[in-house]
């Protein structure tokens, strides 16, 4: 998510104390908003969200298909063509599969040692 762009956008609607202008908000103002925003993201449960929203960098997500007759997440990423993940019910060595989630999650942040 970008919190720039979503702050700016905040700040667009709102009006300003010293002259009463919609938009005429400082630059700490904006980074105050902005703050708050990852401030919010972070404390706020994980949503399930459209795969249509998901990023395509290849950053490793929780992916699911909620279509599927026993539906399970499973981690993966977008390899430029297909969504990918490996297959953790395989026999052999988690062979690369590609398939077709339909809802994905953030992964949260890993812990932090001696911190849990």
């Amino acid at each position: 998510m970008n919190f720039k762009h979503e702050a700016m956008e905040l700040a667009d609607k709102i009006r300003c104390d010293d002259c009463c202008v919609v938009g005429c908000i400082d630059e700490k103002s904006v980074a105050l908003i902005q703050s708050s925003l990852q401030s919010a993201y972070q404390m706020a449960p994980p949503q399930w969200r459209p795969i249509s929203e998901a990023p395509k960098d290849k950053s490793r997500i929780l992916l699911i298909c909620a279509e599927a007759q026993q539906p399970r997440a499973n981690t993966g990423w977008w390899d430029g063509c297909n969504w990918t993940s490996y297959d953790h019910t395989a026999e052999k060595h988690s062979p690369v599969v590609r398939w077709f989630p339909t809802h994905f999650m953030p992964l949260p942040v890993p812990p932090i040692e001696g911190k849990l």
